[in-house]
């Protein structure tokens, strides 16, 4: 049996302690972008909670845990236009990357301790008013 991440259990069952993915999201950051909102992610490829919004751009954490939160996006991008990750509105952990002027792919990782009922969402730092193609993708795994 195969577990998140590619890895197979010895005894074809998965481990109490595999990470459990809860959504992937992907699509394209509407325009005008304004810097500071959650980067909305129009298309959802699996959620197993359906804790992510559409609308409003947030997940909400259906339990206690910590929260790997990658995110990626590409396209004609302003140079020094940072992505981060926030929890409940504030920005934690830093900068997850920060991208190089025209179409680079920057990405990141950051790790979240949240609780039930907590959001948390993808920014970045610049207005974005043209019509820019940035491609994103945001995944949300609990990992303890």
């Amino acid at each position: 049996m195969r577990i998140p991440g590619g890895s197979v259990a010895r005894n074809g069952r998965v481990p109490a302690t595999a990470p459990k993915v809860f959504a992937l999201v992907a699509g394209n950051v509407g325009i005008p972008y304004t810097a500071g909102n959650p980067i909305i992610y129009d298309t959802v490829i699996y959620d197993s909670h359906t804790a992510y919004s559409t609308v409003t751009g947030q997940y909400t954490v259906p339990e206690d845990g910590i929260y790997r939160v990658t995110a990626s996006y590409g396209g004609d991008v302003a140079n020094n236009s940072e992505m981060r990750t926030a929890l409940n509105g504030t920005d934690v952990n830093g900068i997850m990357s920060v991208s190089l002027a025209g179409g680079v792919s920057p990405s990141g990782s950051v790790c979240v301790s949240a609780s039930l009922g907590d959001t948390l969402e993808v920014r970045l730092s610049n207005n974005f008013t043209s019509s820019v193609d940035l491609y994103i993708q945001l995944s949300i795994e609990k990992i303890l």
